[in-house]
């Protein structure tokens, strides 16, 4: 197995093979793995505080609090993301863990982190007592592209492909509630 280029993400929903590529599904036999720990060096950016500002009775009060880089005691990065660039054959994605699915429930995405192979589709349950507003872009570096935008009646479960066309990285938002992201 040839790796072409290893890439560590925190905080992110990652979609593989390679964005504009297809994947062919093949028998593994004698696969390889990916061991190891990923550490941050330097001092983390302190938290973001957003305000809860509406719809109290679902979402609370106060703030929430969005860790962007959390590191551990011992210097290791929680919630990171490592994925291996270039892969265009392997084991099929249904035999993986499921990750294809994202809740919104007490005004925030559960997990905040999905994996989701590219095109695959991603199930987006609203299980909260009050609408959302989902919208998805593309994050490119600094520039992101709109890859959805759909409101959400409650309860329900919209699915949408998701498909984007220069770069691995989805944050997911709530046009209706500002606190709620997601990747």
């Amino acid at each position: 197995m040839r790796l072409t280029k290893l890439s560590v993400l925190s905080g992110i929903l990652v979609l593989l093979p390679p964005v504009g590529h297809a994947y062919e599904v093949l028998e593994v036999k004698d696969g390889g793995t990916v061991e190891g720990m990923v550490t941050f060096a330097g001092t983390p950016p302190p938290p973001r505080k957003l305000l809860l500002t509406k719809d109290p009775e679902v979402c609370g009060a106060g703030e929430r609090v969005i860790e962007d880089v959390s590191v551990t005691a011992e210097g290791t990065l929680r919630n990171a993301v490592v994925y291996v660039d270039g892969i265009e054959h392997g084991k099929d994605w249904n035999a993986l863990p499921s990750g294809t699915r994202l809740e919104q429930r007490g005004c925030a995405f559960l997990p905040a982190i999905a994996i989701v192979p590219q095109g695959k589709d991603l199930a987006i349950t609203n299980s909260d007592p009050v609408p959302h507003n989902i919208h998805a872009y593309e994050v490119i570096g600094r520039a992101r592209r709109s890859l959805f935008n759909m409101a959400q009646p409650q309860p329900s479960t919209i699915t949408k492909a998701i498909s984007p066309r220069n770069a691995p990285t989805v944050k997911v938002e709530c046009d209706l509630h500002n606190f709620m992201e997601g990747w």
